[in-house]
């Protein structure tokens, strides 16, 4: 589904669209993930927000929780 900025409802906010910088910035930060982390996770489960997280909680050594990520890229 492509990022529909006039109408942001709740399917556009479950997807984590690659194609939109801002979406791939977003859900690294997000994530705590850098953006090569993210790009594997999309590619190896699809674009849905919650099937990306539990992929993510899956292999990163840096999930903490979705409160407070750590990854490489934003540790304290």
């Amino acid at each position: 589904m492509a990022d529909d900025k006039a109408n942001p409802g709740r399917p556009d906010r479950d997807r984590i669209n690659m194609e939109e910088e801002y979406e791939v910035q977003y859900w690294s930060e997000k994530f705590g993930v850098s953006q090569e982390e993210l790009t594997a996770a999309v590619k190896k489960v699809g674009p849905m927000a919650n099937d990306v997280k539990r992929e993510l909680k899956t292999h990163s050594p840096y999930w903490v929780n979705e409160k407070d990520a750590r990854g490489p890229n934003n540790q304290t």
